[in-house]
């Protein structure tokens, strides 16, 4: 096929008509009679390859493409197919050859046939590479082809032309004398399209493993996250707490993301922010999301949960037990801990909790809230100007409880759960009058602070 090489060098797609016409002039039509003549290793002639081949084109009709008439040769098939919208004709092909290639080469006698054909191909990619790349001479592999790279299509524009490639279909059946499979009952044809459908289903599911990268990433994560339980031996306890290999492993952990945050803290908002003291700017949400994003996409096993043993392992007396909700933004306090701005490791909450104590008790120290109650005369105030009302009090702890899962607030925070059935934005404007934007900004900071 060099002559063909050489002219496709020379005649780049897209080609005109009158290229095309000459490509199939000289080329197609030498392919053609060669077919015609049996060349090739005629492994199709094998019925069981002939029936995994047939049943591949019958498997997505009706669902991909409309399958029309079709005969399996010998050595090469003719088929009129019909893609469906949404589905390209070049996808359905790499589909039929993909599927009936792995099959045909479990075939035992197919493999026979086909193996003098894949010999010849090795010698010539071989001499090839020795002629014009020795360098790759090494890394040729052997190679099992069992089709084409390409396909000779038509494209049918008219009834005329489809009647003319169905009539060709029909006199190849007959004139080469390969047919199309015997009719099946339709119970025989349910089995083998339920066999088929199994057959694509299990090796698409493969496919990905047959990737080295994962399959190495895979025994990676293994070696990592593995461990060995004896079921059958009583334990006994000689000492409490962790041996010599899983504190060398956790102190290598806390070692490694201090080194994350200070070779990164150029690079990502929320390390800027938390290095600097007092804070240049306020820290929020979408910020620390964007850590964690980063974090993960380096380190895939540094969860905020695995981060958190590590630290108990290496200073359990400085490490606090943890809560079950606001896990997210305890990676505050992981890389406060870790920068050594606060001397024990403690749920980011509590010291939430910590904070709006504190600015509960400024707030009284200093003669009053800043926030006038519902009425002045309220009876629900307490302690006259120095204290919020009850009301006022309990919307200030859902506000402290949604900065200690989520960072901040925003009035726009006030239409969801729990504020939204309590009467939303609304309510807390009634609450807090005009103080209440600078009461969420006095918190959002002094919480976070």
């Amino acid at each position: 096929m060099a002559d063909r090489d050489r002219w496709l060098a020379t005649h780049p797609e897209p080609m005109s008509e009158q290229d095309r016409t000459e490509y199939h002039t000289r080329f197609s039509a030498l392919l053609d009679h060669w077919l015609d003549q049996g060349s090739g290793s005629n492994a199709l002639a094998l019925d069981e390859c002939k029936t995994l081949v047939a049943d591949a084109f019958a498997h997505f009709d009706g669902q991909r493409y409309k399958l029309g008439e079709f005969v399996v040769a010998s050595n090469h098939v003719h088929v009129i197919v019909t893609p469906l919208p949404g589905n390209d004709l070049s996808d359905i092909l790499h589909s039929w050859k993909s599927f009936t290639a792995k099959g045909i080469i479990k075939v035992e006698a197919a493999s026979r046939r086909l193996q003098p054909w894949w010999e010849k191909l090795h010698e010539r990619r071989l001499a090839t590479a020795a002629k014009e790349n020795p360098s790759q001479y090494a890394v040729i592999t052997f190679q099992r082809p069992v089709w084409q790279k390409e396909s000779f299509d038509h494209i049918v524009r008219s009834q005329a032309s489809q009647m003319k490639f169905e009539g060709y279909i029909r006199d190849h059946q007959s004139g080469s004398g390969v047919s199309p499979l015997s009719p099946l009952s339709p119970e025989e044809a349910e089995q083998k399209r339920r066999d088929a459908a199994s057959t694509l289903l299990i090796s698409t599911a493969c496919a990905p493993f047959d990737k080295p990268a994962l399959r190495h990433a895979l025994e990676a994560l293994k070696r990592e996250t593995e461990q060995a339980l004896d079921i059958y031996t009583p334990d006994e306890v000689l000492e409490q707490g962790f041996d010599a290999a899983a504190r060398a492993k956790a102190a290598g952990l806390v070692q490694a993301f201090r080194d994350y945050l200070t070779q990164n803290q150029a690079q990502i908002d929320a390390l800027q922010i938390l290095y600097s003291r007092p804070f240049k700017q306020r820290l929020t949400e979408p910020m620390l999301k964007e850590l964690e994003s980063k974090l993960r996409s380096t380190h895939a096993l540094w969860t905020e949960d695995r981060l958190w043993d590590a630290f108990a392992v290496t200073a359990p007396d400085k490490v606090r037990g943890r809560s079950q909700a606001g896990r997210f933004a305890d990676l505050v306090a992981l890389v406060r801990f870790a920068l050594e701005q606060q001397p024990v490791l403690a749920p980011f909450a509590d010291s939430v909790s910590e904070r709006f104590h504190a600015w509960l008790m400024d707030k009284a120290k200093s003669g009053g809230s800043g926030v006038s109650p519902l009425h002045s005369d309220d009876p629900k105030r307490q302690g006259g100007a120095s204290t919020f009302t009850p009301e006022q009090l309990a919307w200030l702890y859902l506000i402290r409880d949604h900065i200690a899962t989520s960072l901040s607030i925003e009035p726009e925070d006030f239409e969801y759960t729990p504020f939204g059935e309590r009467g939303g934005l609304g309510k807390a404007h009634q609450l807090f009058g005009e103080g209440l934007n600078r009461i969420l900004e006095e918190l959002n900071v002094v919480l976070v602070a």
